[in-house]
Order: C-alpha cells, then structure tokens, then sequence
C-alpha cells in the first residue's frame, strides 16, 4: 500500500503507467532477484516479495479503477483455456501423482521455480487469472443478489479483505 500514492501520481501522467510500473518492479524480481530484507540476522528477504506481489495487487486495482479492460465473461475459448489451465494445475499439485513420472517432475523444475511462491512466478500468475476469470463467469448471473443476506457480508469482507486480514490478526 505504500507503493499506492506514487502510482497514483504515475496514473496522472498515462492511465497504463502504473501497472506497467509494478510489471516493470515484476520482472526486476525474476532478472535481478530484488527483494526486501526481512531479516536483518540472516538477510533473508520477504517471504511474499512485495517487489512481486505489487503486481498481483496493481492488475486487481486497475481492473477495480476501470483502467484496465476486464474481458467480456463467458467467451467459450477464454473459458476452455482457463479451464485447461486449471485442470494442468490440479496435476501439479497432486505432488505424489507428479513424484511417479520423470516427464511431469521435469516440466514441474521448468516452469515452477523454487521461490514461485515468494516472487510470484509467471505460472502461478496466470493459474491466478484463470481462475478468476471462471470464479466471475460463474457468479456474474447471481452478482445482483450475492450483495443481500448472508453473501452480502462476505461481499463486503471481500471488498474490506486488507481490514479483514490486519483483524484476524489481531484476532488470532
């Protein structure tokens, strides 16, 4: 959230400038391993790169803002892509399934990188989108009702999800 009243600033001069900003951050984090320091002792940095994650967070805003075009849901090929998607990262998760074949253990060392989690890798970027873009597909014909009764106040936790988390913290 820091990052947030510089790009603001950078969305004055081009509406595509501060996600291409934190992309540009992004690819830092893969070509030069920036990151944080988060522990001063070992020099470890931040478990979840905010350099990386800034990304994540950046499309999700400019989709929210309107800045960037979200695609029409429903698209059968956007669908069946998402879903292919999906189905090839169920494969890869079911790590005993992977562990039995030396093609699928190769692939998994190619396209996932040990750290995909803390600088968030390309693929799992894209597993992210495809999933939404199912997830809003499949909701889309209910949106005007889940903002009543019970899945009202999960729509509302969602949208406060930053307030939800620094609570259940606290909470914890």
């Amino acid at each position: 959230l820091a990052f947030l009243p510089a790009f603001e600033l950078l969305g004055k001069w081009h509406v595509h400038l501060p996600i291409a900003t934190s992309f540009a951050l992004w690819a830092c984090v893969h070509l030069f391993g920036w990151n944080i320091q988060g522990n001063p002792w070992t020099a470890e940095g931040w478990f979840l790169n905010p350099f990386a994650w800034k990304f994540c967070f950046m499309l999700g805003y400019s989709f929210g803002l309107g800045r960037l075009r979200v695609p029409s849901f429903g698209l059968l090929p956007l669908l069946a892509l998402s879903a292919l998607i999906l189905l090839v990262g169920l494969v890869f998760s079911l790590q005993t399934l992977v562990d039995q074949s030396s093609i699928l253990i190769a692939i998994q060392g190619a396209i996932l990188p040990p750290d995909a989690k803390t600088n968030l890798a390309a693929v799992r970027m894209v597993h992210f989108l495809a999933l939404a873009y199912i997830v809003l597909t499949l909701i889309r014909p209910f949106a005007t009702t889940l903002h009543h009764g019970v899945t009202g106040l999960f729509v509302r936790i969602g949208q406060q999800s930053l307030a939800a988390f620094v609570m259940s913290i606290v909470a914890a």
